[in-house]
């Protein structure tokens, strides 16, 4: 996964704060929770150093592929020592680590294709505990060409308003117009389909969101056993 399909979003999204507080507002963990967290991509970062800040007792292990974000993450995250583990994994492919809490990206997937993206989902549900949330922040794609134009003047506007150095806004834009973005709607029914729960759109602003879902535990099972028994105690009431 080279950088040049890994667009710095995190420098030219305006709105970085509140979509990065989007995330955290999604999570119902206490702060105190030991929670174990995995980062696909971390890029800059940004979002582990967030979640970190947010839940002291979390530790993380992040997989970066990428070189040149490696070094960056790890001169980002150095101050947290040994709750941070940074690795050069390729997420695409193989196992992730198992028994994690918490399963997040941000800015990454969108430059996974289709059918490498739906087996980064199923290697996410296996590598959550039951309970585990995912949650991935990302461009998304407007529904129609309308919304796409809309979406992409905003953010353009917003990043000019914000300052954002004319060079790095022209290497954004190209990689803006490069970088398409996911379908929410393919996203919600694939992660539907694997099996994950609570599945939405948590936040939104213009072309980015934060789309998550929760890996089932056996309380969900045994509401859907108890629910169906008494479906069939019904049917065979009526027939009597």
């Amino acid at each position: 996964m080279s950088a040049d399909r890994r667009p710095n979003f995190f420098a030219t999204a305006p709105d970085l704060a509140a979509l990065l507080d989007g995330v955290i507002a999604s999570m119902p963990f206490p702060p105190a929770s030991p929670l174990r967290v995995l980062d696909l991509g971390p890029g800059r970062g940004d979002l582990c150093e967030r979640l970190l800040q947010t839940y002291p007792n979390a530790t993380a292990t992040l997989l970066e592929p990428d070189t040149g974000w490696y070094e960056i993450s790890r001169q980002r995250l150095r101050a947290f020592a040994d709750r941070v583990a940074l690795r050069g994994d390729d997420f695409r492919f193989g196992n992730l680590p198992r028994e994690q809490d918490l399963v997040v990206s941000a800015f990454c997937l969108s430059s996974v294709n289709d059918i490498d993206r739906r087996g980064v989902y199923r290697a996410i549900y296996n590598a959550l505990n039951p309970d585990g949330l995912c949650r991935v922040l990302d461009r998304v794609r407007g529904p129609t060409e309308t919304l796409e134009s809309l979406y992409a003047a905003a953010w353009e506007g917003d990043a000019i308003r914000a300052g954002v150095p004319s060079e790095t806004l022209q290497q954004a834009q190209q990689a803006y117009a490069r970088t398409k973005g996911f379908w929410i709607g393919n996203e919600i029914t694939w992660l539907d389909s694997i099996g994950f729960r609570d599945v939405d759109i948590f936040h939104k602003i213009g072309g980015f969101a934060v789309i998550g879902c929760r890996k089932p535990a056996t309380a969900d099972f045994d509401r859907i056993r108890r629910a169906r028994a008494a479906a069939d105690s019904a049917s065979g009431d009526e027939r009597a």
